[in-house]
């Protein structure tokens, strides 16, 4: 299974210009920011969290987010059913994309 990361935007009639780079944050920032979309990234079993937060950090910058806020714990998520070879798991992160209100320099 690849990686792969999808969006819900808080208002797809509205397009933002692409970020540069896309800040890593452990919580809301104390500066003025609005929500752009929830990020859900999705990986293998053996997926590393860094890798489905740089995917995540990815899309983020193609919707214009300057930074994203990740739930701070991946998920083991089992899919289907048992079988002869035992169950299959994917790895699972949630997180929110933000954007400044005043410029980021980006």
């Amino acid at each position: 299974m690849e990686i792969a990361t999808n969006v819900a935007l808080s208002d797809p009639s509205r397009r933002l210009p692409a970020t540069h780079s896309v800040m890593l944050l452990e919580k809301e920032p104390q500066r003025a920011f609005e929500y752009v979309g929830r990020l859900e990234t999705r990986g293998s079993e053996e997926t590393t969290d860094v890798e489905l937060l740089e995917s995540m950090r990815a899309k983020a910058a193609e919707i214009g987010a300057h930074a994203i806020i990740p739930d701070p714990t991946s998920k083991r998520v089992l899919v289907g059913e048992e079988s002869l070879m035992g169950p299959t798991y994917f790895r699972m992160l949630r997180g929110r994309a933000i954007r400044y209100l005043t410029d980021a320099g980006n």
